[in-house]
């Protein structure tokens, strides 16, 4: 059972984790946040900023955690390496 605050972020065209199956993740958790992105499966590499943004605002209005900034790059293989700098 999950009782932290959650964000679930949906890909809309996720062909891996279907935005159903996101629906039902959400669905199952409670008060989770739902956040749907014109994404596929990799949300954080395929829309950083977006994804960034979404968990900045989640992690100040719903965890009360200040951030100051979130900065992301990513390596040579494609992950994405997200870094939280809180105010």
């Amino acid at each position: 059972v999950i009782k932290s605050d959650t964000l679930v972020i949906i890909g809309s065209r996720d062909p891996a984790t279907l935005p159903e199956q996101g629906m039902f993740i959400a669905d199952r958790i409670a008060n989770a946040q739902v956040q749907v992105l014109d994404v596929g499966h990799i949300s954080n590499v395929e829309k950083p900023d977006q994804f960034a943004a979404l968990v900045a605002g989640f992690l100040e209005s719903d965890c009360n955690r200040p951030v100051s900034s979130i900065t992301h790059k990513s390596d040579s293989h494609g992950c994405a390496q997200f870094n939280i700098h809180e105010s």
